[in-house]
């Protein structure tokens, strides 16, 4: 089984599959000392890491390239995965999470939001819906959205209920259990990747995971505002009528 991992970089922690970086969250915006920051990348590797999310295949040169990516923001890539497998650190972490009797019992294709705390109200989830339908009519792109508090949720049985793919985008949004600088969580599929600068997914998950953000808003209307943002990012027009 192909496990998901967190790696800690400077103040952003960046999630990969097979050292595929696919999403990255954000810390605090205040730069620490050097001592604070060796404190916080010894507690990110203790943390659990963010199995839930989805594998991609990719070949070794090209996972080598993405796991580099984070090193053009400043700090210390470290990369995890079978190099770490045998580690102190690895073996904190908890199994990947596979459970598909936590998924709905609707068809995967007609059920673009997995609501696993009951986090939405009927409206939210109809209006997330909604701008779903919009972005896949307008670019090809299939949103999926997954609200869960870590280790409750399906994991990597969404892979198949779904059928992710090269056009799938898929935003987790946690509610704490991987911790505070991984509630905004989206893996995105090598299309979907190519159509936004990696400056996009690391700014949308700054912005609406920040503390007093989620203090203001709370989980459920931040969630509405990502997938908003989202709308807005891919279908440009939606956002001006």
């Amino acid at each position: 089984m192909v496990v998901f991992e967190a790696i800690s970089v400077s103040t952003t922690t960046a999630y990969c599959v097979a050292g595929r970086v696919v999403g990255f969250s954000a810390g605090s915006t205040r730069r620490p000392s050097t001592s604070a920051e060796a404190r916080r990348d010894s507690q990110e590797l203790s943390r659990p890491s963010a199995e839930q999310l989805l594998p991609h295949k990719s070949s070794p040169a090209s996972s080598l390239r993405r796991t580099m990516l984070p090193a053009l923001c400043g700090g210390v890539v470290m990369v995890v995965g079978a190099l770490l497998a045998s580690s102190p650190a690895a073996a904190k972490r908890p199994e990947g999470v596979n459970r598909p009797e936590l998924l709905p019992n609707t068809d995967g294709n007609a059920t673009p939001v997995i609501d696993v705390i009951k986090l939405l109200s009927d409206r939210q989830r109809r209006v997330i819906e909604k701008q779903a339908g919009e972005i896949e009519a307008a670019t090809g792109v299939k949103l999926r959205v997954l609200a869960q508090t870590y280790p409750t949720t399906p994991g990597l049985a969404i892979r198949d209920y779904w059928k992710v793919d090269d056009r799938t985008l898929v935003y987790v949004h946690d509610t704490g259990g991987l911790g505070p600088n991984a509630v905004v969580n989206f893996n995105a599929g090598t299309k979907v990747e190519a159509m936004k600068p990696l400056t996009f997914w690391r700014q949308t998950q700054n912005k609406y995971q920040d503390k007093f953000y989620l203090d203001e808003h709370g989980d459920a209307d931040t969630l509405m505002a990502v997938v908003e943002a989202l709308r807005d990012a891919f279908v440009p027009q939606a956002s001006a009528k």
